[in-house]
Protein backbone atom coordinates (compact mmCIF):
# COMPACT_ATOMS: atom_id res chain seq x y z
CA UNK A 1 0.00 0.00 0.00
CA UNK A 2 1.37 4.09 -0.85
CA UNK A 3 2.15 6.15 1.46
CA UNK A 4 -0.77 8.94 1.91
CA UNK A 5 0.13 12.04 0.14
CA UNK A 6 0.73 14.12 3.36
CA UNK A 7 2.47 11.28 5.33
CA UNK A 8 5.48 11.57 2.81
CA UNK A 9 7.79 14.35 2.89
CA UNK A 10 10.13 15.17 0.48
CA UNK A 11 13.25 14.05 1.76
CA UNK A 12 11.56 10.67 1.85
CA UNK A 13 11.14 11.03 -1.36
CA UNK A 14 14.84 12.14 -1.86
CA UNK A 15 16.00 9.31 0.19
CA UNK A 16 14.00 6.52 -2.11
CA UNK A 17 15.44 8.29 -5.10
CA UNK A 18 18.84 8.20 -3.90
CA UNK A 19 18.61 4.57 -3.31
CA UNK A 20 17.66 3.71 -6.64
CA UNK A 21 20.64 5.96 -8.44
CA UNK A 22 23.41 4.31 -6.07
CA UNK A 23 22.02 0.70 -7.13
CA UNK A 24 21.35 0.98 -10.73
CA UNK A 25 22.95 4.83 -11.63
CA UNK A 26 21.57 7.61 -12.72
CA UNK A 27 20.60 6.82 -16.50
CA UNK A 28 18.30 3.65 -15.72
CA UNK A 29 16.26 5.46 -13.29
CA UNK A 30 12.85 6.27 -13.80
CA UNK A 31 10.35 8.58 -11.85
CA UNK A 32 8.45 5.44 -12.07
CA UNK A 33 11.16 3.73 -10.10
CA UNK A 34 11.69 6.64 -7.13
CA UNK A 35 7.96 6.11 -6.74
CA UNK A 36 7.87 2.52 -6.26
CA UNK A 37 10.82 2.95 -3.74
CA UNK A 38 8.89 5.23 -1.85
CA UNK A 39 5.91 3.31 -2.04
CA UNK A 40 4.12 6.18 -3.61
CA UNK A 41 2.14 6.84 -7.11
CA UNK A 42 4.45 8.46 -9.64
CA UNK A 43 1.74 11.32 -10.25
CA UNK A 44 2.72 12.00 -6.63
CA UNK A 45 6.28 12.70 -7.56
CA UNK A 46 5.03 15.16 -10.40
CA UNK A 47 3.11 17.30 -7.89
CA UNK A 48 6.68 17.53 -5.81
CA UNK A 49 8.80 17.57 -8.91
CA UNK A 50 8.08 18.83 -12.40
CA UNK A 51 10.55 16.00 -13.89
CA UNK A 52 13.41 13.74 -13.39
CA UNK A 53 16.28 16.51 -13.70
CA UNK A 54 14.25 18.46 -11.04
CA UNK A 55 14.35 16.08 -8.92
CA UNK A 56 18.10 15.15 -9.64
CA UNK A 57 18.90 18.89 -8.99
CA UNK A 58 17.23 18.75 -5.36
CA UNK A 59 19.25 15.57 -4.59
CA UNK A 60 22.44 16.49 -5.39
CA UNK A 61 21.94 20.20 -3.87
CA UNK A 62 21.23 17.96 -0.65
CA UNK A 63 24.20 16.01 -0.99
CA UNK A 64 26.40 18.48 -2.15
CA UNK A 65 24.99 20.66 0.86
CA UNK A 66 25.60 17.61 3.40
CA UNK A 67 29.22 17.41 2.10
CA UNK A 68 29.83 20.89 2.55
CA UNK A 69 29.38 20.20 6.54
CA UNK A 70 30.93 17.65 6.78
CA UNK A 71 34.06 19.17 4.96
CA UNK A 72 33.65 22.06 6.82
CA UNK A 73 33.88 20.40 10.46
CA UNK A 74 36.76 18.37 9.29
CA UNK A 75 38.78 21.87 8.37
CA UNK A 76 38.14 23.43 11.74
CA UNK A 77 38.81 20.52 13.50
CA UNK A 78 42.15 20.22 11.68
CA UNK A 79 45.23 22.28 13.13
CA UNK A 80 46.63 22.83 9.56
CA UNK A 81 43.08 22.82 8.21
CA UNK A 82 43.48 26.76 7.03
CA UNK A 83 46.11 25.44 4.17
CA UNK A 84 44.76 24.45 0.38
CA UNK A 85 46.42 20.81 0.46
CA UNK A 86 44.38 20.13 4.28
CA UNK A 87 41.17 21.46 2.63
CA UNK A 88 41.33 19.37 -0.62
CA UNK A 89 42.22 16.52 1.56
CA UNK A 90 39.17 16.76 3.65
CA UNK A 91 37.12 17.49 0.75
CA UNK A 92 37.81 14.72 -1.33
CA UNK A 93 37.76 12.39 1.40
CA UNK A 94 34.30 13.96 2.28
CA UNK A 95 32.90 13.80 -1.54
CA UNK A 96 34.56 9.38 -1.75
CA UNK A 97 32.11 9.03 1.29
CA UNK A 98 29.03 9.67 -0.04
CA UNK A 99 27.88 6.82 -2.14
CA UNK A 100 25.54 8.77 -4.04
CA UNK A 101 27.44 11.31 -5.51
CA UNK A 102 30.05 8.70 -6.58
CA UNK A 103 27.17 7.15 -8.11
CA UNK A 104 26.95 10.09 -10.18
CA UNK A 105 30.87 10.25 -11.05
CA UNK A 106 30.45 6.68 -12.26
CA UNK A 107 27.98 6.53 -14.38
CA UNK A 108 30.36 6.15 -17.49
CA UNK A 109 27.50 4.55 -19.72
CA UNK A 110 26.22 8.32 -20.57
CA UNK A 111 28.64 10.19 -18.68
CA UNK A 112 25.59 11.04 -16.94
CA UNK A 113 27.01 13.88 -15.00
CA UNK A 114 29.11 15.78 -17.33
CA UNK A 115 25.50 16.08 -19.17
CA UNK A 116 23.49 16.53 -16.59
CA UNK A 117 24.90 19.77 -15.10
CA UNK A 118 25.72 21.42 -18.70
CA UNK A 119 22.12 20.64 -19.94
CA UNK A 120 19.82 21.14 -16.85
CA UNK A 121 21.23 24.02 -14.61
CA UNK A 122 24.80 25.15 -16.12
CA UNK A 123 24.89 28.83 -14.58
CA UNK A 124 24.88 27.22 -11.08
CA UNK A 125 27.70 24.92 -11.77
CA UNK A 126 29.34 27.57 -13.60
CA UNK A 127 28.69 30.11 -10.45
CA UNK A 128 30.21 27.45 -8.01
CA UNK A 129 33.70 27.07 -10.38
CA UNK A 130 34.07 31.35 -10.38
CA UNK A 131 33.31 30.88 -6.53
CA UNK A 132 35.91 28.54 -6.33
CA UNK A 133 38.40 30.92 -8.11
CA UNK A 134 37.43 33.95 -5.73
CA UNK A 135 38.00 31.45 -2.98
CA UNK A 136 41.66 30.87 -4.19
CA UNK A 137 42.29 34.63 -4.94
CA UNK A 138 41.42 34.86 -1.13
CA UNK A 139 43.64 32.49 0.02
CA UNK A 140 46.28 33.68 -1.65
CA UNK A 141 45.80 37.24 -0.47
CA UNK A 142 45.90 36.16 2.97
CA UNK A 143 49.17 34.15 2.76
CA UNK A 144 47.87 30.68 2.66
CA UNK A 145 48.70 30.13 -1.19
CA UNK A 146 51.85 30.95 -2.69
CA UNK A 147 51.70 34.20 -4.42
CA UNK A 148 53.30 33.82 -7.59
CA UNK A 149 50.86 31.17 -8.51
CA UNK A 150 47.80 32.54 -11.01
CA UNK A 151 44.30 31.99 -11.00
CA UNK A 152 44.30 28.53 -13.22
CA UNK A 153 45.22 26.73 -9.97
CA UNK A 154 41.55 26.44 -9.26
CA UNK A 155 40.61 24.63 -12.46
CA UNK A 156 44.06 22.52 -12.42
CA UNK A 157 42.61 21.27 -8.74
CA UNK A 158 39.25 20.84 -10.19
CA UNK A 159 40.05 18.73 -12.64
CA UNK A 160 42.41 16.53 -10.10
CA UNK A 161 39.71 15.99 -7.79
CA UNK A 162 37.14 15.17 -10.65
CA UNK A 163 39.75 12.32 -11.99
CA UNK A 164 40.13 11.24 -8.61
CA UNK A 165 35.87 10.39 -8.07
CA UNK A 166 35.95 9.24 -11.52
CA UNK A 167 38.37 6.49 -11.00
CA UNK A 168 36.94 5.83 -7.33
CA UNK A 169 36.63 3.47 -5.35
CA UNK A 170 40.38 2.60 -4.09
CA UNK A 171 41.51 -0.24 -2.28
CA UNK A 172 43.68 2.41 0.01
CA UNK A 173 41.86 5.66 -0.38
CA UNK A 174 44.18 7.10 2.39
CA UNK A 175 47.31 7.04 0.93
CA UNK A 176 45.64 7.74 -2.04
CA UNK A 177 44.67 11.57 -0.73
CA UNK A 178 47.02 11.64 1.63
CA UNK A 179 49.60 11.61 -1.73
CA UNK A 180 47.50 14.17 -3.22
CA UNK A 181 47.56 16.26 -0.28
CA UNK A 182 51.13 15.87 -0.12
CA UNK A 183 51.35 17.06 -3.86
CA UNK A 184 49.57 20.03 -2.94
CA UNK A 185 51.34 21.30 -0.02
CA UNK A 186 54.90 20.87 -1.59
CA UNK A 187 53.76 22.29 -4.79
CA UNK A 188 51.08 25.40 -3.42
CA UNK A 189 50.83 25.83 -0.20
CA UNK A 190 52.81 28.78 1.64
CA UNK A 191 55.17 27.93 4.60
CA UNK A 192 53.07 29.81 7.56
CA UNK A 193 52.53 28.21 10.87
CA UNK A 194 49.03 30.07 11.65
CA UNK A 195 46.85 28.91 9.24
CA UNK A 196 43.76 30.55 11.16
CA UNK A 197 43.31 33.01 7.91
CA UNK A 198 42.64 29.99 5.83
CA UNK A 199 40.36 28.57 8.30
CA UNK A 200 38.43 31.66 8.18
CA UNK A 201 38.50 32.23 4.45
CA UNK A 202 37.20 28.70 4.04
CA UNK A 203 34.51 29.39 6.33
CA UNK A 204 33.04 32.12 4.92
CA UNK A 205 33.21 30.38 1.06
CA UNK A 206 31.40 27.42 2.55
CA UNK A 207 28.71 29.77 4.17
CA UNK A 208 28.15 31.49 0.58
CA UNK A 209 27.69 27.95 -1.11
CA UNK A 210 25.49 26.82 1.09
CA UNK A 211 23.59 30.38 1.09
CA UNK A 212 23.35 30.32 -2.38
CA UNK A 213 22.22 26.59 -2.81
CA UNK A 214 19.48 27.00 -0.09
CA UNK A 215 18.34 29.69 -1.82
CA UNK A 216 18.15 27.91 -5.60
CA UNK A 217 16.18 25.06 -3.52
CA UNK A 218 13.21 26.89 -2.44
Amino acid sequence: MGVPRLQISRDQILDAAAAVITRHGFAKASMADFAAEAGVSKGLLYLRFIDKPALLRALLDREFLSALRIVTAAVEQDERGGLLSRIYLHSIAALNSRPLLLAFYRDDQQRTLARFVREAAPERYTARIEAGRRFIDRLRTEGMVRSDLDGRLADVLSVFAFGLTMTAPYADVESLLGGFAELVAQSIDSDVDDTSAGKRVFAEFTAELAASTEEQTR
